[in-house]
């Protein structure tokens, strides 16, 4: 009997694109019953059906074929469609179990779904080679740690989670950056997640600009308009650059698409008028000497004619189609 149960899960390669569908229908039927009988039905019946579709996707997920290389693309969409039900799951016995606004109502309850959340996702990373499981357990990880600090220390300041967000942007770009001479596709998951924490950090600072433009130019925490600090722009400028750096030699298009967004924001917190009006000096004149700079270096020898040397016309003798004289 349990071996029947077993080969019923196990979904065959040749219909795995429909089994992905079937888990992404499956995915958003959880989530329309929730919302739809969200007040109608009892914690334990939303707990009963989140918990029974978490183990179908978990365990059709767990029982797919262990790829060489990398997963199918059928895979990825399970590993995901089982990480949002489990998710679902847990949340519905957060709030079974009494929890505060579950599962986002307390730090405690967000650092223990968070940490079994994370444990799923590195499961399917590490045993499937899944890139997309990567970049859902570091994520997951930045949820985690955020959350930790606030149940353990309870700060009142927003720089400090400012600086744990520099921490973090830091350690897990440079263990991506390590990572992909020999994990190409587990590095970028990393180095996403190090571009997302940057942005969050530098969404903290698009608040208080918000904030400020609404309620008369200060801030609710006293600081006028626009004083984000040379040295966070320049953290988010410098990693701006590093995320595409990294797109452009790695080949991928999630840490360019990451660097550009935060370039934009960049944008937004230094491209204001200072105290004295609008001026070149600052950030104009460092972009620049930057850009002329890049320019200079990127032209080389070109206009002497000493630069890299153009390629020999190929010889029409030695194409596979060029005619042969007959003898």
């Amino acid at each position: 009997m349990a071996t029947e149960r077993a080969s019923f899960l196990r979904p065959s390669p040749d219909r795995g694109d429909t089994i992905a569908a079937a888990a992404v229908a499956l995915t958003v039927l959880v989530a329309m019953v929730n919302a739809r009988f969200g007040t109608e039905w009892g914690r334990g019946i939303h707990f009963v059906y989140t918990a029974a579709a978490a183990l179908v996707a978990i365990g059709m997920a767990a029982m797919s074929p262990r790829p060489t290389e990398r997963p199918a693309g059928w895979q990825s969409v399970l590993f995901v469609a089982s990480f949002v039900l489990f998710f679902a799951a847990l949340a519905n016995l957060a709030d079974l179990l009494g929890a505060d606004d579950a599962p986002f109502g307390s730090s405690g309850t967000i650092v223990w779904v968070g940490l079994l959340l994370a444990g799923l996702a590195a499961w399917f990373a590490t045993g499937w080679n899944s890139g997309i499981s990567t970049l859902l357990c570091a994520l997951t990880l930045v949820v985690v740690i955020l959350a930790f600090i606030d149940w353990v220390f309870s700060p009142e300041e927003v720089d400090t989670f400012r600086w744990i967000l520099l921490l973090i942007a830091l350690g897990f770009g440079g263990f991506g950056a390590a990572r992909r001479p020999s994990e190409p596709d587990h590095a970028v998951g990393f180095v996403n997640a190090a571009g997302i924490a940057l942005f969050l950090l530098a969404s903290t600072f698009l608040a208080e600009l918000i904030v400020g433009a609404a309620f008369g130019g200060v801030t609710d925490l006293g600081s006028p308009v626009g004083s984000t600090g040379w040295g966070w722009e320049l953290v988010i400028f410098a990693g701006s650059a590093a995320l595409i750096a990294y797109a452009v030699i790695a080949r991928q298009a999630g840490p360019g698409y990451l660097g550009a967004l935060n370039l934009l924001a960049f944008v937004l917190l230094a491209g204001g008028p200072g105290e004295d009006g609008p001026s070149l000096i600052g950030w104009p004149l460092v972009l620049i000497i930057v850009t002329a700079g890049l320019f200079a270096l990127g032209r080389g020898n070109s206009g002497t004619g000493a630069g890299v040397p153009a390629r020999p016309a190929p010889d029409p003798s030695e194409s596979p189609t060029a005619v042969q004289p007959r003898p």
